[in-house]
């Protein structure tokens, strides 16, 4: 095996385990039940009908800030 080969290799597992060890610090089971606690406080919270924009934009909102305080 060549070493520019060896090096592709090297550099493509360098980010493969630091884009896993990101993954890790969001901790996505956790975030993944908060998103589904907060969406359905949201639908039973709602008075009328639905507003769906604003209930993705709660749900995306909750997600940055739950897997950005997961550690």
């Amino acid at each position: 095996m060549s070493t520019l080969r060896t090096a592709e290799l090297t550099l493509a597992s360098r980010v493969a385990s630091r884009a896993n060890a990101y993954v890790a610090l969001t901790k996505p089971d956790v975030s993944f039940l908060v998103l589904i606690t907060t969406a359905a406080g949201f639908y039973m919270g709602s008075r009328g009908p639905v507003d769906w924009l604003h209930m993705v934009h709660t749900v995306f909102g909750t997600m940055l800030i739950a897997a950005g305080t997961a550690r």
